[in-house]
């Protein structure tokens, strides 16, 4: 996400224009047209013209204005869920235009991307086909926390299906490994410039992403999601097995067909590296087996 700019005192005269400005550059993309202002503003004083809010703002401080007092309520498309995805690549500020963003080799995130609700154009590099741009998107100046669900579940979204030895992965670009190995997600695999780790961890977060994301909760033969699945139900919930209730949870009658007793948890526990998992994935665990999700899945 941006950086946080150096802060900006403006007259309240100006507060109510720099609010207009940032919605109308959040969902129409700086399209100033009369009918845009009339539907943001909402004072009762005559809406200004374009050429009024052009002559006392400044593109700093539209940025400013959606960095510091816009505060975006949706469960998804929020400044934490901008600030994990776009870890995948690189945001560019620019000075007189809406921050962009590049990344490379995934579609994965275009597909989240067309989902979005703000403004942004998306274009591929004419060089390479590989490489895309996200551009004049407000959106990425809104301000993010690093410590929340939905932060968690805009890194784990960039992850693209690998399938390796008859069972599914996800995959992630490797300048993401130092962030998997902060939320202690135990990685799996690891070639030159990829690490893979079971899609369990990308399902549970389905419900704090874009639609698009929920084909993970329907991938085959996920590595290791069964029994990730069974240690966490018990250790985060301690009730007994309830087939579904998260994502790749067995039924009791099919866990004990497979591993027959639940005596050798604590030693799966450690065994699997699951001792210092991100305190995130306890909570995601509880609002799933007390139905307390944001979105339906």
């Amino acid at each position: 996400m941006m950086t946080r700019e150096r802060k900006v005192n403006l007259p309240l005269k100006k507060m109510a224009m720099c609010e207009v400005a940032a919605k109308i550059y959040l969902y129409c993309g700086g399209d100033f047209s009369e009918q845009n202002v009339a539907k943001f503003w909402n004072y009762p004083s005559h809406p200004p013209s374009y050429a009024n809010i052009y002559a006392h703002l400044t593109n700093k401080n539209v940025k400013w204005y959606i960095h510091e007092k816009i505060n975006i309520s949706d469960p998804i498309w929020n400044g934490d869920f901008f600030a994990g995805m776009t870890l995948y690549g690189k945001i560019g500020l620019g000075i007189n235009r809406m921050p962009f963003f590049n990344w490379a080799y995934n579609d994965e995130i275009a597909e989240m991307i067309r989902e979005c609700p703000y403004y942004g154009r998306m274009t591929e590099n004419r060089k390479a086909r590989n490489y895309h741009r996200w551009k004049n998107v407000a959106a990425l100046c809104l301000k993010g926390n690093k410590n929340s669900i939905s932060y968690l579940a805009g890194v784990l979204s960039t992850g693209r299906k690998c399938e390796i030895d008859n069972n599914t992965y996800a995959r992630y670009s490797k300048r993401l490994k130092s962030t998997l190995k902060e939320f202690n997600i135990p990685i799996e695999k690891e070639f030159a410039y990829s690490v893979y780790i079971s899609p369990f961890w990308i399902s549970l977060l389905t419900p704090w992403m874009p639609d698009s994301r929920k084909k993970w909760l329907e991938v085959k033969n996920p590595y290791n999601a069964e029994e990730y699945a069974f240690i966490l139900w018990r250790v985060f919930t301690g009730r007994d097995i309830e087939a579904n209730k998260i994502p790749f949870l067995p039924s009791r009658r099919t866990f004990y067909y497979r591993y027959h007793t639940i005596d050798n948890l604590e030693k799966k526990w450690v065994d699997n590296k699951l001792v210092e998992l991100d305190s995130r994935f306890k909570e995601v665990i509880q609002k799933w087996a007390n139905n307390e999700l944001p979105m339906a899945v």
